[in-house]
């Protein structure tokens, strides 16, 4: 069944569509927070809200674009009204940088080791940075579905695209040196 579909089932009351929307995306609604606001607690409850949000305003919905479009600029809206309203920022030794050379006994970096160092080069970035790279790499969205998301124009995006790169590919040099062009 299709997520319009289901939507469709949910403007006619339909409280199991509503669930099985809540659990196709779950999971990617936490990262696109999660990015934003760099707090596993902040991010679950952005996105009970933004799927409160949701089941609110199902009637909203016209289908002009994909559900998951509109359902990602809602967590993405959500996620940056929360962040305006916690400007207080804070950090954990976990977030600290690791000096260069810190790992030069290694030659290869482990998947879990890359993804680690890739996660955390990501939080370095902007809360916008974060989230172009997100969902272009991650959730493999067309830059048109993420102009929508964004609000941005599909030229703009590419810039960003591009500049978020560089600065991503920035923050991993620093944080491994040479093993940073293996990534």
């Amino acid at each position: 069944m299709t997520d319009e579909t289901l939507v469709h089932q949910l403007k006619k009351g339909d409280i199991g569509a509503f669930q099985l929307l809540v659990d196709r995306h779950k999971n990617y609604a936490f990262t696109i927070a999660n990015r934003i606001v760099n707090s596993t607690e902040e991010a679950e409850e952005i996105v009970q809200d933004a799927f409160f949000k949701v089941y609110r305003s199902a009637e909203n919905f016209k289908g002009d674009s994909k559900f998951t479009t509109w359902f990602y600029r809602v967590v993405f809206n959500t996620a940056v009204s929360s962040k305006r309203k916690h400007r207080i920022t804070t950090s954990t030794i976990d977030d600290a940088p690791i000096g260069a050379g810190g790992f030069e006994e290694q030659d290869q970096l482990g998947g879990s080791d890359r993804q680690q160092f890739i996660h955390q080069a990501l939080n370095q970035l902007s809360d916008e940075d974060r989230l172009v790279l997100t969902l272009f790499y991650f959730k493999e969205l067309t830059l048109e579905e993420m102009a929508v998301i964004t609000s941005q124009d599909k030229s703009n995006l590419k810039v960003r695209l591009f500049r978020a790169r560089k600065k991503l590919a920035t923050q991993l040099t620093y944080l491994l040196n040479d093993e940073a062009v293996s990534l």
